[in-house]
């Protein structure tokens, strides 16, 4: 939760662009927009988008949801308004994308979806790279058919130097490390070694079966 708000902070203040322009000598260089006020589109409700929206409501967004399988009933229970795929691809100034990866969310948003997006709108991905059309999204971003996108994942890790979204300005990128913290590691490696422990004690644990 705290880094897909860190992407949509940054990206909406440019923050990456401002600090780039300090270090190379200059100084203020956007002009970036208030999201107080402004639309954001949770794609996929689930546990993870359910979970981003008090900060949304804390600086005044209006959350909207949708995916293939979330139900106005369901949206309602959340406490977010619920919208058909027009609508929230067209009205969001910031989409999010929350999806898990399965067969059936490979490429669920692709060219069609970029058209709907207002040019001002931002996109942000920390679910997984193929859930998005990455040639599309390359495009769009290039032809300036949405202002930018922020992303924590991609169709191939680590990204290849030569990649287009290295080299592209108008991309805020980090290496999926949304689940990386201290706290998340201190708990992997923990639960690692006492596994190996126990399963040479001849006492495994955290048996599947």
């Amino acid at each position: 939760v705290e880094h897909v708000w860190a992407m949509i902070f940054g990206l909406a203040r440019r923050l990456h662009e401002e600090d780039a322009a300090i270090r190379a000598g200059g100084w203020q260089v956007s002009l970036p927009p208030l999201l107080a006020g402004k639309t954001l589109g949770i794609l996929g409700l689930g546990n993870l988008g359910r979970a981003i929206l008090p900060m949304a409501r804390a600086i005044g967004m209006r959350p909207v949801a949708w995916s293939r399988n979330l139900t106005p009933a369901a949206a309602a229970e959340a406490g977010v308004e619920w919208v058909d795929a027009e609508r929230f691809f067209g009205e969001s100034d910031v989409v999010t994308v929350q999806l898990k990866l399965s067969p059936r969310s490979i490429g669920y948003v692709g060219a069609a979806e970029f058209a709907r997006m207002k040019p001002t709108a931002l996109f942000v991905n920390t679910s997984r790279g193929p859930v998005v059309d990455e040639a599309a999204l390359i495009e769009a971003l290039r032809n300036r058919r949405i202002a930018g996108a922020a992303l924590d994942v991609f169709d191939r890790e680590p990204l290849p130097a030569d990649h287009p979204l290295r080299r592209l300005p108008n991309t805020l990128l980090t290496p999926h490390m949304g689940y990386v913290s201290r706290e998340t590691y201190g708990a992997f490696y923990a639960t690692a070694v006492e596994a190996l422990l126990a399963f040479r004690a001849g006492r495994p644990v955290r048996r599947l079966a």
